[in-house]
């Protein structure tokens, strides 16, 4: 590879981001490999914008529909705070973050909000309870709770933009 060559290193990055989101087995794709990845492939894709000053605050890295490699775009709205979240993730961030679950709409979440948890499901139907108005992005992270429960402690991610966070009134 020329790493002199724009190019190829922008597909040696993506690459790489896709080999982890087809699930590889490989020992080279631990969770700290993966965030190295990841921003290798961001800086490439922006490395026009970034020498300009005008790198994306915000970036979304999702599969493919149309060819099954990766697509990297800005994440603009999750800069507007519609009023509930568009992504829930679990986990802490020291950890590199958990299961995510993402929303399109309003709609999508309220009624993910309205089914009972799962195992696999439980942090959006948490915040829905406990909020009526949240940034676009709120995490979760398990604590041990009073009597040795399990309790969870949710932040909410604004990325230094203005963003409410309003509890639900016990009546909603």
């Amino acid at each position: 590879m020329d790493p002199n060559d724009t190019d190829q290193r922008r597909t040696v990055s993506y690459d790489f981001l896709a080999r982890y989101f087809n699930k590889p087995s490989a020992k080279g794709y631990f969770r700290e490999n993966v965030r190295w990845i990841a921003a290798a492939a961001v800086r490439e894709k922006f490395r026009e914008e970034a020498k300009k000053g005008e790198m994306p605050q915000v970036v979304t890295i999702a599969r493919s529909a149309s060819d099954g490699g990766i697509a990297i775009r800005p994440g603009r709205e999750y800069l507007e705070h519609p009023g509930f979240p568009l992504a829930v993730i679990v986990g802490k961030p020291s950890a590199g973050g958990g299961p995510a679950h993402f929303f399109d709409d309003k709609d999508s979440f309220e009624k993910t909000g309205l089914i009972e948890p799962t195992q696999d499901m439980w942090l959006p139907q948490i915040v829905f309870r406990l909020y009526s108005q949240t940034p676009s992005v709120v995490m979760g992270m398990p604590k041990q709770g009073k009597d040795g429960d399990m309790a969870v402690e949710c932040r909410s991610l604004a990325f230094g933009q203005d963003a409410k966070l309003f509890e639900r009134a016990a009546a909603d």
